[in-house]
This record gives C-alpha cells, sequence and structure tokens, in this order.
C-alpha cells in the first residue's frame, strides 16, 4: 500500500511536470512569439523613423527649394518692374518731347501735341496739372489756328467771289451795271475786312497783295466803264440823241458818283430833253 501510494505519488507528480512542462513550452513560445514581435516591430519602427527622416529631408529641400524659387521669383518681378518703369520714363520723355515739338513746329500741329501730351498723362500723371496747362495751351492755340485757317479760307471765298463778279464783263462780252462793279468793291472790302482780323503776318502780306491786286483791277474796270458810258453819251449828245445821252451820263456817274463834268452833263441833258 505504501508503495502503491508512493507510485501514485510519483505518477500524479509526473503529470504535474508534463503539465508544467507544456506550460513553460507554451509559456516559452508566446515569449519568444513576443520579443520576435518586439524585435520585428522595433525593425518597422526604425524603418517607419527612417522613412520619415528622409521625408522630413525632403520635405525641408522642397522647403529650402521653393523659398529659392520665391525668392528668383520676386528678384524677377522686381527686375520687371524696373524694366518696366524704365520703360514708362522712355516712352513719357518721348511723348513730352514730340508733344514739345509739334507744339512749336512751324506747321503748328497742335493736334499731334495735344495727343503726345494726352499719351504722356496715360503713362505717367504725377506730373498732370503741368502737362495739362501745355495740353490747354495748345488746344486755345488750335482753335486760334482754326480761326486763322476760316479767316484766311473766307478771305479768299471773297475775293473769288468779287473776281466772279469781275469776269462776268468777259463773259457777257459788255460792260456790267455799275451796280455790278459796286457789288465787286463791296465784296473786297469786306474781304478787306477779314483780312484785318488775320494775325500771320507772312500770310496777311500775301493776301494783302492779292486784295491790292484785285482792288487795282476793280479801279481800272471802273475807269474803262466811265469813260465807255461817257463816250457813249457824248456821241448821243452830238445826235441830239438826249434821252440815250442822258441814261448813260447816269450811268456813269453811278460809277464815279462826284465827277462834276458829268454831273454838269446830266442836267444839261435833261434840260435839252424838257425843251
Amino acid at each position: 500500500e505504501e508503495s502503491q501510494k508512493i507510485r501514485e505519488q510519483n505518477i500524479l507528480e509526473l503529470k504535474r511536470h508534463k503539465t508544467r512542462s507544456r506550460v513553460a513550452r507554451v509559456v516559452g513560445l508566446v515569449m519568444f512569439g513576443l520579443a520576435l514581435w518586439a524585435v520585428i516591430g522595433s525593425f518597422q519602427v526604425r524603418n517607419e523613423k527612417k522613412k520619415v527622416d528622409e521625408q522630413i529631408v525632403k520635405n525641408n529641400k522642397l522647403v529650402d527649394s521653393v523659398k529659392v524659387q520665391n525668392k528668383q521669383l520676386e528678384e524677377e518681378k522686381l527686375r520687371t518692374k524696373e524694366v518696366e518703369e524704365e520703360k514708362k520714363k522712355v516712352l513719357y520723355s518721348t511723348f513730352m518731347k514730340n508733344g514739345d515739338k509739334y507744339a512749336s513746329d512751324s506747321v503748328k500741329q497742335y493736334q499731334a501735341a495735344i495727343a503726345d501730351y494726352e499719351g504722356a498723362i496715360r503713362i505717367d500723371n504725377r506730373d498732370s496739372t503741368n502737362v495739362a496747362v501745355r495740353i490747354k495751351a495748345c488746344k486755345n492755340k488750335y482753335q486760334h489756328q482754326l480761326l486763322q485757317d476760316s479767316l484766311q479760307k473766307h478771305f479768299k471765298d471773297l475775293v473769288r467771289e468779287g473776281s466772279t463778279v469781275l469776269d462776268n464783263e468777259n463773259i457777257k462780252n459788255r460792260l456790267l451795271h455799275p451796280d455790278e462793279y459796286h457789288k465787286a468793291g463791296t465784296i473786297f472790302r469786306d474781304a478787306d475786312n477779314v483780312l484785318s482780323k488775320i494775325d500771320d503776318e507772312k500770310s496777311k502780306k500775301d493776301l494783302k497783295d492779292r486784295l491790292v491786286g484785285k482792288n487795282t483791277e476793280l479801279n481800272q474796270r471802273i475807269k474803262k466803264a466811265f469813260e465807255t458810258y461817257t463816250d457813249k453819251a457824248e456821241r448821243f449828245k452830238k445826235a441830239e440823241g438826249w434821252s440815250e445821252a442822258l441814261t448813260n451820263y447816269r450811268l456813269a456817274l453811278l460809277l464815279m458818283p462826284s465827277d462834276d463834268q458829268t454831273i454838269k452833263a446830266i442836267k444839261e441833258c435833261e434840260n435839252r430833253k424838257k425843251n
């Protein structure tokens, strides 16, 4: 019985030993697994950390590259701005020089000057007040120029109109009525009045010479017509055609109202006609 008890005790111990062994193996395997997992995890952590560090380095390089690019871009913008400013200065200076040139040009290109001055203000209006004064002066001069051009054109039209009246004498191949000669004289006087308003001395001299020539021509035609009418009157008077003589004397008197001899001849013809 004692041996049996001892055998049973040994068997029980053996079972316990086996159980403990199995537990120990399981625990060992678990510990090994945990250790292996820890090692693998450590490698993974190191790899992830390495990747993160590499990415950080890449990001830092990218940030540095972007900063360099931004700096280059700002420098390029600055250079572009400086170039644009220089172009604006050159263009502004060109507009102003052209404006001054046209404003003082002998042909008086005030419109071109105004256009260039306005172009200068569009480029840079910092000196707009000074430029505006020049524009206003050019506009005033341009209006004055238009007025002068208009006066010269009106003068030429009047001279042409007066000349047309006188040319009718040649077209009709006969003397004009005295009123026509007076009409031409009135037109030439109007032209002389227009001439007095023209302030371009060179043009004024040329126009004045032209008008003097026309007035001289008019006076010559009036004198010729006067002589023709008086000659006809004298011939009718000799033939005792008192009515015809009176008509021609009166026409002659219309041409030269202050001629005493013609006045006397008219009175004589009137008396003879009554008798």
